[in-house]
């Protein structure tokens, strides 16, 4: 996709070893991809400078979420669209149907 649209990309993580792996994954595809260290509660990208962002499960991480998106959305463009992905995992059994956690089950 990167190459058919000529696409430049940002990635930001918090952690060090994902940039060192998404690096170390995408060699090939360079010069297109850019990868940060960061911390989405202090982004020092530049107003206005992208024409998507697409956020993936950081919201949880958040320390202010209104002031966040609005630094997300302040640094789109004017025609620039953002898209927001938060998944949560449900660990208790009371989400799960009974035949897969019913110790008594024969199912």
């Amino acid at each position: 996709m990167i190459t058919l649209t000529g696409a430049h990309i940002t990635g930001i993580d918090y952690a060090p070893e994902a940039i060192k792996r998404a690096r170390e994954r995408t060699r090939a595809k360079r010069p297109r991809l850019t990868f940060q260290e960061g911390d989405m509660n202090r982004l020092s990208l530049a107003d206005a400078g992208f024409d998507t962002v697409i956020d993936i499960d950081s919201f949880a991480h958040s320390e202010d979420l209104e002031k966040l998106i609005a630094r997300l959305k302040g640094i789109l463009n004017s025609a620039g669209q953002m898209g927001c992905l938060n998944s949560q995992i449900i660990r208790s059994e009371a989400h799960l149907p009974k035949q897969t956690y019913n110790k008594e089950s024969t199912n």
